[in-house]
């Protein structure tokens, strides 16, 4: 497959450079000289393409016609720790206005915030700032993940449990129904509780998206912890590539079985493989290795078996999309031409 890796030099970029450049074309955009990097042995010269501001047009443009990529992962974002982060302007126009104007632009309703463009580790400013530019661009919040532990599923995802209040602060702030939350052994359903609790008072679901390494992984054990939460809002997030990495069915026998606990629809497309440039280690069958593909690519998951299954049991709530670009794409065709594809499902 031919990537673009926008931001290969970050944190994530240059770690995902090293993991899929020898199974895959891989492409990177770099605010440096290629050469700067030339002693650790990252990048190839001839796929590395660079330029200085993810948020100039015609820029990416010509990244995206150089490259002419199969998928775009996007690692580009300011975090803390930079010396741009104090920049407000700036974060602000990388880490929110930016998807906030694609996703408008190619009719959406809502956007799923994470903590990478706000969360609760922003300052008030960064928050505000944030709200008025969603005011600003007619975009309604469907979700929040408020921290980074809770993204990347790690031992302090269930850390919010115990102190949900500044996650409620946010999502309130931002007008969000929902925060994705985490949980990881038994002795976290407890803290699950009482934090359902307390975003009740507010009007607010807790939710925890299908995910491997979780309680979440299969179908029973979903069943099961939501069973022992038994909070009326405390749902679930279907995601059908996790359950169909875990072994499960993700069709219409798991969506009527899940049905009164699905809260949010959670679509990205996959390709189960053993040679798959991704891998994810799991509780219940191991690791599983699998190629990232775009939502409308063939060979990937059967969407239409899950909005059959969502339509059987009247589901109307919001689905939230994780897409990679198709060739010679632009963000705005890929966010277009997805949106088109899932309405003409729904």
């Amino acid at each position: 497959m031919r990537l673009l890796i926008l931001g290969g030099s970050g944190m994530l970029g240059h770690q995902l450079w090293r993991g899929l450049h020898a199974q895959h074309d891989t492409w990177v955009t770099l605010r440096r000289p290629v050469a700067d990097f030339a002693a650790h042995n990252l990048f190839d010269e001839a796929k590395a393409i660079q330029f200085d501001d993810i948020t100039d047009d015609t820029a990416l443009e010509r990244a995206l016609g150089q490259a002419k990529p199969e998928a775009v992962i996007n690692c580009v974002g300011i975090i803390k720790q930079r010396d741009e982060a104090s920049d407000e302007a700036l974060t602000l126009r990388v880490n929110a206005e930016f998807p906030h104007r694609l996703a408008k632009r190619c009719g959406y309703g809502a956007l799923c915030m994470r903590a990478s463009q706000v969360g609760v580790q922003s300052p008030p400013e960064i928050v505000e700032a944030a709200a008025d530019c969603l005011a600003e661009a007619g975009l309604a919040v469907s979700m929040v993940t408020g921290d980074f532990d809770t993204v990347y599923n790690n031992d302090n995802g269930p850390s919010a449990l115990t102190n949900i209040t500044p996650y409620l602060d946010l999502a309130k702030r931002l007008g969000a129904p929902r925060i994705r939350v985490a949980l990881k052994q038994e002795s976290d359903i407890a803290h699950a509780r009482r934090a359902a609790d307390e975003a009740a008072e507010l009007g607010i679901q807790l939710v925890h998206q299908c995910h491997t390494l979780s309680l979440f992984e299969t179908v029973e054990s979903i069943e099961r912890t939501l069973s022992a939460i038994d909070r009326p809002n405390f749902g679930l997030v279907y995601e059908p590539a996790n359950l169909e990495i875990c072994g499960q069915d993700y069709g219409q026998a798991t969506i009527e079985r899940l049905a009164k606990w699905i809260f949010n629809v959670y679509l990205q497309n996959q390709l189960l493989k053993p040679d798959g440039a991704l891998m994810l280690p799991t509780w219940c069958t191991g690791d599983v290795s699998f190629d990232l593909i775009p939502i409308h690519a063939p060979g990937g998951g059967d969407f239409g078996w899950v909005f059959a299954g969502l339509k059987a049991v009247g589901y109307d709530g919001a689905v939230t999309v994780h897409q990679s670009a198709q060739p010679g794409e632009t963000p705005e065709e890929s966010a277009s031409g997805t949106a088109d594809f899932l309405r003409g499902l729904i």
